[in-house]
């Protein structure tokens, strides 16, 4: 019987959230802009590089651009992709950052673009804005999007009630 009733309260808990989910999946890629509105200057992709390194990434260079890895290498390495169209002419919006489900390697990445590049700000796959200065650590962004996702968690646990 207590089995029944968990089936019946788990479904409604379901049909009544879904929709409330459906509402903040992810919208598409992450990508970059110039915090400050204007595009800062062209660099080339070999100064990208070069940055990466300089901020002691792993990462896997590409033609059109390189692969940050995860530290210390997993069983399985998950990485995110930065590509560029002209290797000798990158800007923050001609850069494309494929999919990936961890923040930890877009906020890795995006901080060690912030010498080239100067403040950017990163709209993520879920929507959320973050600014990226070089004032916060990893760990800061990762916290902030903690404190975020927890908020957002919060916010449809009190429409249930």
């Amino acid at each position: 019987m207590w089995l029944v009733l968990g089936a019946i309260a788990g479904f409604g808990v379901g049909f009544l959230v879904t929709p409330v989910l459906a509402r903040r999946q992810p919208t598409g890629k992450a990508t970059l802009r110039p915090a400050d509105g204007a595009e800062p200057a062209a660099r080339r992709l070999d100064e990208m590089i070069e940055a990466a390194r300089a901020a002691a990434l792993r990462i896997r260079v590409r033609p059109d651009g390189f692969d940050v890895l995860e530290q210390p290498p997993a069983f399985r390495d998950h990485a995110i992709g930065l590509h560029v169209h002209d290797a000798a002419r990158v800007t923050l919006s001609s850069i494309k950052i494929t999919d990936t489900g961890s923040y930890d390697l877009i906020f890795t990445a995006v901080l060690a673009l912030v010498p080239l590049f100067g403040p950017i700000t990163l709209v993520a796959t879920d929507g959320e804005i973050y600014r990226v200065d070089g004032t916060q650590n990893h760990h800061d962004l990762r916290s902030e999007r903690a404190g975020r996702v927890t908020a957002k968690l919060r916010d449809v646990m009190s429409r249930l009630r």
